[in-house]
């Protein structure tokens, strides 16, 4: 019998697909990757969440797809490791810059700042530039 999969699984396990091929992609160019699966897993989910609260799911895919090629992009560019502060300083830009206009800047900050509580030590801000 086939496993019933919810639309929320669905649309978070394509986004985890497409991290986890980027992430393979960047080893391939030589660029360290340094974010945990899990990490990635609750970024996701709160994103989803915020997404779902501001009645914008049918962006979310398409929207964190995209974020996730400019990070790709910008890792590559900038000769950064992918790591969980780059991702989420990242998010934070590319919310601002790319998202449907339902997306607010201060949401987003306060939601990258309770990211970084959750994803364990790391320090906020990006060590890139």
């Amino acid at each position: 019998m086939d496993k019933i999969v919810s639309i929320e699984e669905k649309m978070k396990n394509n986004i985890i697909l497409e991290f986890l091929t980027i992430c393979e992609e960047l080893k391939e160019e030589n660029i360290p990757v340094d974010i945990q699966l899990n990490q990635f897993q609750l970024i996701v989910d709160e994103f989803y969440q915020y997404y779902k609260s501001k009645s914008i799911l049918f962006s979310f895919v398409e929207t964190m797809k995209g974020h996730l090629s400019d990070m790709m992009d910008d890792a590559c560019n900038e000769n950064c490791a992918f790591t969980v502060e780059f991702v989420l300083e990242e998010l934070k830009l590319y919310e601002l810059l790319d998202s449907l206009l339902a997306v607010n800047p201060k949401d987003t900050r306060k939601i990258i700042k309770r990211l970084y509580k959750k994803v364990g030590d790391v320090d906020e801000g990006r060590k890139c530039h």
